[in-house]
């Protein structure tokens, strides 16, 4: 399906059908920490030290394709180790599941409260990906979909702060991207080619 371009930047999202992020979507570099930390904390957000994950097990719930020896998760594949405690071998868990970072848990977390994945449908990976030096956040849809009150904010985070952003409204739909124009002409191109859309840096 074509991409519908916008021509202002930063006006409202483009819809990117059949637009994947590369495999490995659960993992991140360990050797460096999200750039969350330059952005204010919401003042009625607590550090993410005093957040715990809860009842939450989004990342468990197949929205995050983690393919490994252990446990293979995908949409509508939740792990198999995930039940109504949380994780069975949570204390043995594989390696992948033990460096992703949720991002509302990352230190100095911007996102408020109310943003835990289970309560808001959305798993952010913050800055994980970089466009031409550039933080980007993409925003994967969990359970019944983003709520319309999780991606405004999304998108008023990135207007305010110019971080290009990659989302879906529900769960395995096509990614939405918003940002300058050059990012999404970017986005299109790489789509195109079918090239990985980032490098961690």
């Amino acid at each position: 399906m074509q991409t519908k371009l916008t021509v202002k930047a930063l006006a409202r999202p483009d819809r990117t059908s059949g637009l994947r992020l590369p495999g490995g979507t659960a993992t991140r570099d360990t050797n460096r920490s999200p750039h969350c930390s330059e952005t204010p904390i919401d003042a009625k957000s607590p550090l993410a030290a005093e957040r715990r994950c809860g009842e939450c097990t989004a990342c468990c719930s197949g929205a995050l394709r983690i393919e490994t020896a252990e446990v293979s998760v995908g949409p509508n594949r939740p792990c198999r180790h995930c039940g109504e405690g949380g994780c069975a071998i949570y204390g043995m868990r594989p390696d992948i599941c033990r460096q992703f970072t949720c991002g509302w848990l990352v230190p100095r977390s911007p996102q408020p409260i109310w943003m835990r994945p289970d309560r808001s449908g959305v798993i952010v990976l913050a800055a994980e990906r970089h466009w031409r030096g550039l933080a980007v956040d993409v925003a994967v849809a969990v359970g019944q979909g983003v709520r319309r009150k999780a991606i405004d904010w999304l998108l008023a985070f990135s207007a305010a702060h110019r971080r290009p952003l990659l989302y879906q409204e529900r769960v395995d739909g096509p990614w939405i991207v918003y940002g300058p124009e050059e990012f999404r002409r970017d986005i299109e191109r790489m789509k195109e080619k079918g090239v990985p859309l980032f490098r961690r840096q």
